[in-house]
């Protein structure tokens, strides 16, 4: 049969869809996180190597800050930054930063490596007394290559969700189809005649084998029924075939050739006696009927018990009086 068509196998497949959606949406929030993190922990940095800068401008004067500017770009074990010191007309005064200069404020831009070429940054551009702009940029490659990081590691590990779901969706999907099957077949055999047939139960106890359970006792229960309605019939054919023997016998008796006027009314009064005795037999049969199906019960009344206890007690009054 189509899998498609088993509620096992698509509950199975939507919980692990399910499972799936919930750790794409939880890896796609830590990475935004975690980007988010970096970056601001990186526009932090550069905010603090500014304000060095501008402390010391606002100490020394332009020409130490280009000094400090040189000194840090030759050191690079400790300074990661760029540097770009420009005048009032955009002309690079001090710095290897190879870009334009730029508004005041923070920018997304893009500057020449020597050795890889263009390349993306994050800049804070400020504005000195003098019309003079500095602008320190920390080259971004880094975090891109985190973030690539993270991507490859998420897809990863959500290729392997992925898969670990469908496999564990299968097995589920079949031990749950598995289980729904042996209970159909044994209800199958059961509506093949084999009475005798029951729903299997484990060890467990667990809701299938409650199931199972209920459908044997239901079975059960239905056994006996069948075996009380076997008895009733056979009781019922036993106790109407001597009525229907001795009315044969008298409308026999009332057809015959020799028979008197007088033996064949006696006949066929006896025979109309028997039609009573059945008659009154299966009012009998239609009584126990109702009551087991409690139709009697809607024509129950209240009755008052009291009343009842009175007239015994007003009934045997004289006699305990007398006695």
């Amino acid at each position: 049969r189509d899998w498609r068509s088993s509620a096992a196998y698509r509950i199975a497949f939507t919980y692990s869809a399910a499972f799936a959606l919930v750790i794409a949406v939880l890896g796609i929030v830590v990475f935004l996180a975690a980007d988010r993190s970096f970056r601001q922990q990186q526009d932090a940095a550069i905010a603090e190597e500014v304000a060095s800068l501008l402390r010391d401008y606002r100490s020394e004067g332009l020409g130490d800050v280009r000094e400090r500017i040189d000194a840090r770009e030759a050191n690079h074990s400790t300074h990661s930054f760029g540097y770009a010191l420009f005048d009032q007309g955009g002309r690079r005064l001090a710095g290897n930063l190879d870009t334009r200069a730029a508004e005041p404020g923070w920018h997304d831009i893009t500057f020449v490596d020597p050795q890889e070429g263009p390349d993306p940054a994050r800049a804070l551009s400020t504005l000195l007394s003098g019309g003079n702009t500095l602008m320190v940029a920390a080259d971004t490659e880094a975090l891109e290559r985190i973030d690539h990081t993270i991507l490859v590691l998420f897809g990863g590990a959500f290729l392997l969700v992925l898969a670990v779901g469908v496999v564990g969706a299968l097995v589920l999907g079949g031990y749950l189809r598995g289980r729904l099957e042996r209970i159909s077949r044994a209800a199958r055999a059961v509506m093949g005649g084999d009475f005798a047939q029951r729903m299997p139960i484990g060890r467990r106890g667990d809701e299938f084998d409650t199931v199972s359970a209920s459908l044997n006792a239901m079975l059960d229960r239905i056994a006996l029924l069948l075996e009380n309605l076997q008895q009733v019939s056979s009781d019922l054919a036993h106790d109407l075939r001597t009525p229907l023997v001795r009315m044969r016998g008298g409308l026999e008796t009332a057809l015959g050739e020799n028979v008197s006027s007088a033996m064949k009314e006696k006949a066929v009064k006896g025979a109309l006696r028997q039609s009573d005795d059945l008659l009154d037999l299966f009012a009998a049969i239609l009584r126990i009927s109702e009551v087991e199906s409690g139709e009697l019960t809607k024509s129950f009344k209240p009755v008052d018990l009291a009343a009842i206890v009175r007239d015994v007690c007003e009934s045997w009054e004289p006699s305990v009086v007398d006695g």
